[in-house]
């Protein structure tokens, strides 16, 4: 939006037609509704994907969009053709987003009842603090409620429904899925979707001084990736850790 704005910059984003994709014809190789995806994945995509989640499982309080990202181009580097490179990476990646959000949900609330991960901060904040029934400080919420045979029973029958809802739907509708929002829906709705949704949460966590800081450091980041080629991987891990960065080095909490 920055690039479009400026005068200086609007001709890297100018286009005199509309952009084509190229999607590859449905392969469909197995029969039913439900494929085994021990079959649809390679001996060496299982291995890697059993890896990497297991190591981003471990890196709870990372980043879960980081670690995504680089597991997936730590996989994508290691192997040369091109369809087995892309399937791997998708895979490992899907894999990865799998493991690290459900870790740093249960982990922290499990082991400690207080939100020491990202999505602890986001998305899984009602386990943790839901006032008046639930708080973190002191601890009082499902950390005191279910012992650790609670977790595995209500956790295994939350993937096994997930499972066996969203598994098949992907494998036999992704590519319709995909032909329709890219035909249907523009790439700038999807911007200002997102741009609205930024807008409404820095708001409300701090106002507009929280929607400044937002575009500033959107800007900021923006500038690296396209510019200077920092990957948005490594944005995200170093947004997470920079308050611990500004204590060590700057004494600036």
């Amino acid at each position: 939006m920055m690039t479009i704005l400026s005068p200086g910059s609007r001709h890297i984003l100018q286009r005199k037609s509309s952009r084509e994709f190229w999607l590859a014809p449905e392969l469909k190789t197995w029969k039913g509704y439900f494929p085994n995806p021990f079959k649809i994945l390679s001996r060496h995509q299982l291995l890697y994907n059993a890896l990497t989640a297991a190591v981003s499982a471990l890196t709870f309080t990372f980043s879960p969009v980081g670690m995504t990202v680089m597991m997936g181009e730590f996989v994508g580097a290691r192997i040369k053709g091109l369809y087995q490179r892309m399937t791997s990476t998708l895979a490992v990646m899907n894999g990865t987003t799998e493991a690290t959000y459900i870790a740093e949900t249960v982990i922290p609330l499990l082991a400690f009842g207080i939100p020491l991960s990202p999505v602890g901060l986001g998305p899984a904040a009602p386990l943790f603090n839901a006032p008046p029934v639930f708080s973190a400080q002191p601890v009082h919420n499902l950390h005191n409620f279910l012992t650790p045979v609670d977790y595995l029973f209500y956790g295994y029958i939350g993937l096994v429904v997930a499972f066996l809802v969203a598994y098949p739907f992907s494998m036999n509708y992704a590519r319709k899925a995909s032909a329709w929002v890219l035909k249907h829906v523009s790439q700038e709705a999807i911007i200002s979707m997102f741009s609205g949704l930024i807008v409404v949460i820095s708001y409300f966590e701090a106002g507009p001084v929280g929607i400044a800081i937002a575009v500033t450091i959107a800007v900021f980041g923006g500038i690296l990736n396209r510019y200077f080629g920092v990957h948005t991987g490594v944005q995200y891990m170093v947004y997470y850790a920079s308050p611990w960065l500004m204590l060590t080095l700057l004494g600036i909490k």
